[in-house]
């Protein structure tokens, strides 16, 4: 494989790999934002979602 299709290749796999992780952190507000609206403490979304406080109280 020659270095521009390598680079290609890279490139194609560091898109997917962001897209999972903007879909994982997307699930996780959604998550934590349902639990904020039910009343759930923001210490207890926090723990469960990793998500910080101040990211909670945003939503």
């Amino acid at each position: 494989m020659n270095r521009a299709a390598q680079k290609r290749e890279w490139d194609y796999y560091s898109v997917l790999e962001s897209a999972k992780e903007e879909r994982a952190l997307a699930e996780k507000k959604s998550i934590a934002k349902n639990f904020k609206i039910k009343g759930v403490d923001l210490k207890v979304i926090a723990d469960a979602t990793g998500l910080s406080i101040e990211e909670i109280v945003a939503l």
